[in-house]
């Protein structure tokens, strides 16, 4: 009997920060609108509120800042993009593929002059292991034995998470791969088999982009390398060919 295959890819998320507030004009809006309203036709238009200390030689004030923020989703609310002054997200819970993801944020970056005012660029992909058979501890043919060796460093009844984390450093961000058997019972010790892989990656400062689609195909091509190494066969026939 055939097994049903699953995507374990939990979150997709997606964010440039502005070094300086974006003035968000409601033709922009009606502009990024009619850009995606075959694919995030529901739309929000909130407020948010920050507060900032400052400190005074004889005082303390409070500022409190209002703003506009504007969302855009999918009928499911598994697809979001949200606009603000201050930064530009979109977080996918059900991912297709990277080539409409990136459609998605051309789409939308292309009614925004960014150039020069990009403060951080990051991507981030979340796996999330949910397997009903087996020992929690055996993940032989999910994850690269490498990465749970530590479980053989003393006796896992008692153990209630375990967590691994490597940075690597490249040319114009840095990726931050984080691996766990977080314990959604924590801290309970152990007793369902759950296992994160979490690949991030960030700008380093200062950030100089000239072409934000071009840093997020070398971001995601790194991820994808490093995600191939990090499953097992049984992991990757799950979720098939085209990983990321």
């Amino acid at each position: 009997m055939a097994t049903e295959t699953k995507n374990y890819l939990t979150a997709v998320i997606f964010r440039i920060d502005f070094t300086d507030p974006v003035k968000v004009l409601p033709k922009t809006i009606e502009k990024v609108k009619t850009e995606i309203q075959d694919r995030l036709n529901e739309f929000h238009k909130g407020e948010l509120e920050t507060i900032a200390v400052e400190m005074g030689p004889e005082e303390q004030k409070t500022i409190r800042k209002k703003s506009d923020f504007f969302d855009f989703t999918n009928n499911e609310k598994s697809e979001r993009l949200r606009i603000s002054q201050n930064n530009i997200s979109f977080e996918v819970k059900e991912y297709k593929n990277y080539e409409y993801f990136r459609i998605l944020i051309g789409d939308v970056l292309t009614e925004f002059n960014l150039k020069g005012n990009i403060k951080r660029l990051g991507l981030r992909y979340i796996n999330e292991l949910n397997i009903k058979e087996g020992s929690p501890f055996d993940w032989e043919g999910w994850v690269n034995a490498t990465l749970i060796k530590s479980l053989e460093f003393y006796n896992t009844e008692r153990l209630a998470r375990s967590m691994g984390v490597m940075n690597y450093i490249f040319d114009d961000f840095k990726l931050i791969f984080k691996y766990e058997m977080y314990n959604s019972e924590f801290p309970n010790p152990i007793s369902k088999k759950e296992f994160v892989l979490d690949f991030e990656c960030v700008t380093k400062e200062p950030c100089e982009i000239d072409d934000p689609l071009d840093l997020l195909d070398k971001m995601h091509d790194f991820i994808n390398e490093i995600f191939k190494e990090s499953i097992g066969t049984e992991f990757e026939r799950q979720r098939g060919k085209d990983l990321l």
